[in-house]
């Protein structure tokens, strides 16, 4: 079913700036995560040498096991459900970004609140370029599958070079 996200808030991660759950409870969220990136697994290309290299540059031995086996290392027990805002920026442009759109994601929490509704398939046709939306999975089952949430989850990231 769709996901209610609750009230989302602007915040630092890592080195970009996201829209993240302020609530404390991401099971619901975890478990679709877990869910697409297990059974959507055979649909990635594998990578080549090089890039998985680059990739992995600077990641722990679990980094780059989550890389190798799942095409990322922030799936699972380390996933962080996030929207992207920003590309990468330093702690002072971040901090500025986040009060510039606090109001609007405050108001957008008051009258829409934010909702998984659907999965987006996009392609990117070459590395770099603009991704292409090719096709929307709305979500519409029964809450049936709550039964057992306690996966982990995956990760919303762009630019994978791959399709």
């Amino acid at each position: 079913p769709a996901l209610p996200l609750g009230a989302m808030q602007p915040s630092r991660l890592a080195d970009f700036v996201a829209l993240r759950p302020a609530g404390a409870d991401h099971a619901r969220i975890e478990h679709l995560a877990h869910e697409c990136i297990t059974s959507l697994d055979h649909l990635r290309a594998a990578w080549d040498v090089a890039e998985f290299e680059r990739r992995a540059a600077g990641l722990d031995a679990r980094g780059r096991e989550l890389l190798q086996r799942w095409g990322y290392a922030h799936v699972f027990e380390r996933f962080r459900f996030h929207l992207t805002l920003s590309a990468p920026v330093d702690e002072a442009r971040a901090q500025r970004l986040i009060e510039a759109v606090r109001p609007a994601v405050e108001h957008l929490n008051r009258t829409h609140p934010p909702r998984l509704d659907r999965i987006c398939l996009f392609v990117e046709p070459a590395p770099g370029a603009p991704l292409r939306r090719v096709a929307d999975y709305l979500l519409t089952g029964s809450d049936s599958y709550l039964a057992d949430t306690s996966g982990a989850a995956a990760d919303t990231s762009r630019s994978s070079g791959r399709q």
